[in-house]
């Protein structure tokens, strides 16, 4: 949703947030928006699918995404099947200037259709199950798409974790590309609000956001500030 969001904000064609949660979507309620029609109805119509049809399903946010919304009820989902989901997107990559897709993990009609996609982004955390199903989703991933394409980062790190960027790093068999820092009280104050964190940019996990977004779009990303490690003496002498 941030991410998607930061793209949005540089798109001169526009960014499209495609929810493929289908059992229970909720990027429409942590965007803020209620949206008229899910994506159902473009599966359910994709001999109907042209720009204008489209546009009618789709709600924008206040930050100019597009959000083709899961139902929040999951009510008549099923299990997505990879060719219709495959068209739609190939639709949305010849409109937008950036398509993001939250995929389910467990849903295979949505992982076996990522053709498209030029990068694929599996997120873990420093928990034993989530670096466990990053490791086995990754892999499957690879095997399918190609280990470049493949890129794994880390939410809400934690510095004092037992568990270590090299300890994830050596069970998952890659580099973690980007890590996100923890931020409780920020990331549950926009949840609420349904109002993303990087449209708030005053702290570092906002900042981590925008710099992962522009990576991804192959944009000019500016380095972290790091703070002068000299204290007081290098306030003293000048040096940094």
């Amino acid at each position: 949703m941030n991410v998607a969001t930061a793209l949005a904000r540089v798109a001169t064609a526009g960014a499209v947030l495609v929810d493929l949660h289908v059992t229970r979507g909720e990027a429409a309620l942590y965007l803020g928006l209620e949206p008229r029609f899910t994506i159902i109805e473009a599966l359910d119509n994709l001999h109907k699918l042209d720009d204008a049809f489209f546009r009618s399903l789709v709600v924008r946010a206040p930050s100019h995404l597009d959000l083709l919304a899961a139902p929040a009820d999951g009510a008549g989902a099923s299990r997505l099947d990879a060719g219709r989901v495959r068209t739609l997107l190939e639709f949305t990559s010849k409109h937008f200037d950036y398509t993001i897709v939250d995929v389910p993990r467990t849903d295979p009609g949505a992982l076996e259709a990522l053709e498209g996609m030029k990068t694929i982004v599996v997120v873990t955390t420093q928990e034993l199950p989530s670096v466990r199903s990053a490791a086995i989703v990754a892999n499957r991933l690879r095997q399918r798409y190609g280990r470049e394409r493949v890129t794994v980062v880390m939410n809400r790190v934690d510095d004092a974790s037992d568990i270590r960027l090299a300890d994830v790093e050596q069970v998952l068999g890659a580099r973690v590309t980007h890590t996100f820092p923890s931020d409780y009280r920020v990331t549950m104050d926009a949840l609420n609000r349904g109002r993303p964190v990087v449209l708030d940019n005053h702290s570092q996990l906002s900042a981590s956001f925008e710099r992962f977004a522009r990576s991804l779009a192959g944009l000019k990303v500016e380095k972290p500030q790091q703070q002068s490690s000299a204290g007081w003496l290098g306030r003293l002498t000048g040096r940094k």
